[in-house]
């Protein structure tokens, strides 16, 4: 594992910032598929963290599918077949962005949770006064503004991403963490309008502009909606969406 620490001033546990470091090492082929992971107590000494923090961080790993524990013999990383979903059609605005040369960066405007309203349940097909989360989102590439993304999720079952830092972490891949909320499938149309005032100014484009729209619904193994986002692109920016395989 790379030889990182952990940031105790961050508002963000230290069980979810050992679970990103291990996650991202596995992701980045630092670690590969059969690699032994450090024991507990090496976790323990390396980052100075409790025996709790690096339970809960393997636990929920395990648990997404990413590490398997071997009875008497330890923690390794999950074969390639265990911890890949089989994705339809995805956007993926980061790598799509950095494979056009520019650099992506994410704005959170607004993390909430509320009570559903009639078009937040329709959305999910969940009953009104069901409790939600609601993420809105400033996307950009070279520090230009492309697309507004408005996020709403069932908090019982995703209540844990109130816990992550999504300016630096894409939804979908805090949802992967855990088996239940990640993504099997997404279902989107697209469409195409007239800017309203507040797209305008966040998008800075001029009044009248057109962009366009997409409403994806995400759905995990047990084809329940995990997500539902509507996203607002400036006309100008050019869409890139990517099919993945996964044996």
């Amino acid at each position: 594992m790379r030889q990182q620490t952990l940031n105790k001033n961050l508002n963000v546990p230290l069980y979810v910032q050992l679970k990103e470091l291990i996650l991202g090492d596995i992701q980045n082929g630092t670690l590969s598929a059969g690699d032994m992971i450090p024991t507990e107590h090496e976790l323990m000494e390396q980052y100075a963290i409790s025996r709790n923090v690096v339970r809960q961080a393997i636990g929920e790993l395990v648990e997404g599918g990413y590490l398997i524990r071997k009875k008497a013999k330890g923690t390794f990383v999950s074969t390639p077949s265990a911890n890949v979903e089989k994705t339809s059609t995805l956007e993926v605005f980061r790598e799509s962005a950095l494979r056009s040369g520019a650099i992506p960066t994410t704005k959170v405007l607004s993390m909430e949770v509320l009570d559903a309203n009639a078009e937040i349940a329709q959305r999910l097909e969940i009953a009104e006064g069901v409790r939600v989360i609601r993420i809105s989102r400033l996307h950009y590439a070279n520090d230009t503004p492309t697309s507004i993304s408005e996020s709403v999720l069932p908090y019982t079952r995703c209540s844990f991403v109130l816990e992550h830092r999504l300016q630096t972490n894409s939804l979908h891949r805090v949802l992967s963490y855990r088996y239940d909320t990640r993504i099997y499938r997404s279902v989107r149309t697209m469409g195409a309008r007239l800017a309203n005032d507040n797209e305008v100014e966040l998008l800075g484009v001029a009044s009248g502009s057109v962009v366009n729209c997409s409403h994806r619904k995400s759905y995990n193994r047990m084809n329940t909606i995990v997500e539902s986002t509507i996203s607002v692109y400036r006309g100008d920016f050019e869409l890139s969406f990517e099919t993945v395989e996964t044996p």
